[in-house]
Parts: structure tokens; sequence; C-alpha cells
């Protein structure tokens, strides 16, 4: 998806209810870039649709404190909505899992 007049192009969008949804998907850690990305697609798509609430989701493969200190570096504002979580791949089966990434209790 690529919110208008931008050449940026979102992993995932969705709805969740009355909410738009970032999905922003990295195969290891995302550290700084990634956050910064899913803030800056969450700024387009409230810039489009400024009465719709934003829930912004970081899905990484690993846990690393790049990330959890560009997430800890947030405002309260900007971390209001953003979600991180660690996907575990069970290559046998293969399943995939969700595990929440609680980021206030890393530091």
């Amino acid at each position: 998806y690529s919110p208008d007049r931008t050449r940026d192009r979102m992993d995932f969008f969705a709805k969740d209810g009355e909410k738009n949804v970032v999905i922003e998907v990295k195969n290891r850690g995302g550290g700084k870039r990634a956050v910064e990305q899913v803030l800056r697609y969450s700024g387009m798509l409230k810039q489009q649709y400024p009465e719709t609430e934003v829930r912004k989701i970081l899905i990484t493969g690993i846990q690393n404190q790049h990330t959890a200190k560009a997430i800890h570096g947030m405002t309260q504002q900007e971390r209001n909505g953003f979600e991180w979580y660690l996907y575990i791949h069970e290559p046998q089966s293969g399943k995939i899992d969700f595990e929440k990434v609680d980021y206030n209790n890393l530091f």
C-alpha cells in the first residue's frame, strides 16, 4: 500500500474496526530505521485520514537492543498504539507464532 502522493510502500495496511493499521515486518531486528518507518507511515495515514486512529505494529525476527532503544526514545504520544512483536517460525511444521514484546520492561 502506498499512501497518497508518496513513493513509500508499507509492508501491510489493514483495518481493525475503526482503526487503520500499519504493519512493518523485518526478517531480523528492526532497529531505529524500522521504528522510524512505522512512525513515518503512521504520520502519512494520519494526514490522509485525520479522523482515524492509527495502530502501529512492528514485527521482527529477533529482539535486539537497537529496536528497544529506538522505542524507548519515542515520545509517549508516539508510543501510543505502538506494538512490537517477535515472530517464531517452526520450519518442520511451517507454523508461525507471534509473541508481544513488553519493551517497557527492557530498561
